[in-house]
């Protein structure tokens, strides 16, 4: 083996900034020919590479050491590189891993087959020097593209989970010294801080906000339910709007974000249960939860099965198990809302995957020629 003159930043490493080693990108070449003339030009450039002469001692030699990049012949004698490719694909622990196929002129006129196998390029035998070193320089590089960027959405995402959950620590302790002013329950000379405390919850309140900070829909005809139902989450730190008919709350769900809605069954025009059936075609994120009496149990099943409503209580309620439930169901539109926000970060990552991988095919196709 000749000596290195070919180096790789460990990607993670290089992502976060922390300290790394530098290392020999690992090359595996799979030829029949014995004296593979990509091998020979690979080590020459100073890869580390190993070579294999059948598609089996492939799979064997990537579940030892799982390389940077296969060089993969099409006509092996065991399995073609077709079926090689597709279980390396097919393998968690591989399928990151680009493969350029190579073949001869015949066998490379199949482009379809040589990507639908899972291949990342292919090559025409025999190999010329500046075309393979092309190729091979731009995969390793996307390659390293793709991790910097998975662990650059890893770590952002790490950051925000934790300062969500910080912020929501500081509003519940701001909340509860709020309650023992309230009662009573602290001396003068230590309302300065719980000054202090309310301040940073209404802080709080800004900023969890820019998450969204979705409202809570609370819909009855009758005032003195909706009374009754904003005195049980006055102190739970939601945003209430409040609706004395379907048409209303509807209304309201057009010109707000809403995460919650807590309904009657029984209103005039239009009941409970249609009402959600409604919001749930038009606003499909929010979750619904319908109050109701026994003598509606049967049109509210039906409603959860259809998955207009996502739970209901009945009427008269308990005001902590009504807390406890839509604190539940925050929680689950929240969840949604980042698994969502995730979503659309990786398909951001994505396109600019994309978007270095056209300039790097570019540069490579430049490099072949001037080869």
């Amino acid at each position: 083996m000749r000596v290195s003159r070919v180096w790789s930043l460990n990607p993670l490493a290089e992502s976060t900034g922390k300290s790394y080693m530098m290392r020999r990108e690992n090359i595996l070449v799979v030829d029949d020919t014995p004296e593979s003339l990509s091998a020979r030009i690979l080590e020459d450039e100073g890869y580390e590479v190993q070579s294999v002469i059948s598609g089996e001692r492939a799979l064997c030699a990537v579940s030892i050491l799982p390389p940077d990049l296969v060089v993969l012949d099409i006509d092996l004698p065991d399995m073609d590189g077709y079926e090689v490719c597709r279980r390396l694909k097919a393998d968690p622990a591989t399928r990151d891993v680009p493969i350029i196929l190579a073949g001869a002129v015949s066998e490379t006129d199949d482009k379809q087959l040589i990507f639908e196998a899972g291949a990342a390029d292919f090559l025409t035998k025999p190999c010329h020097r500046g075309e393979l070193l092309a190729r091979v320089r731009t995969h390793l590089e996307l390659h390293r593209l793709r991790h910097r960027l998975e662990a650059l959405v890893d770590e952002r995402t790490a950051d925000l989970q934790e300062s969500v959950e910080h912020y929501r620590q500081l509003f519940d302790k701001a909340a509860i010294a709020l309650d023992e002013a309230e009662t009573g329950e602290v001396l003068d000379g230590a309302m300065a801080p719980l000054r202090d405390k309310a301040e940073l919850a209404g802080r709080h309140q800004k900023i969890i906000p820019s998450l969204s900070a979705p409202f809570l829909l609370l819909v009855d005809d009758e005032e003195n339910v909706l009374n009754s139902l904003v005195r049980v989450f006055r102190r739970e730190g939601y945003r209430i709007l409040r609706a004395g008919s379907a048409q209303e709350a509807l209304g309201m769900l057009a010109a707000n974000e809403v995460g919650v809605i807590v309904s009657d069954q029984r209103m005039p025009e239009m009941n409970g249960v249609e009402f959600l059936r409604q919001a749930k075609g038009q606003y499909p994120d929010s979750m619904r939860i319908v109050l109701s009496g026994y003598t509606d149990l049967q049109s509210v099943t039906d409603a959860i099965n259809e998955g207009a409503v996502y739970k209901f209580i009945t009427k008269p309620w308990e005001d902590e198990p009504l807390r406890n439930l839509v604190r539940e169901a925050f929680r689950d539109y929240s969840a949604n809302k980042e698994r969502e926000a995730m979503a659309s970060q990786l398909a951001v990552a994505n396109d600019e995957l994309s978007h270095a991988r056209f300039l790097l095919a570019r540069r490579g196709d430049a490099a072949g020629v001037d080869a």
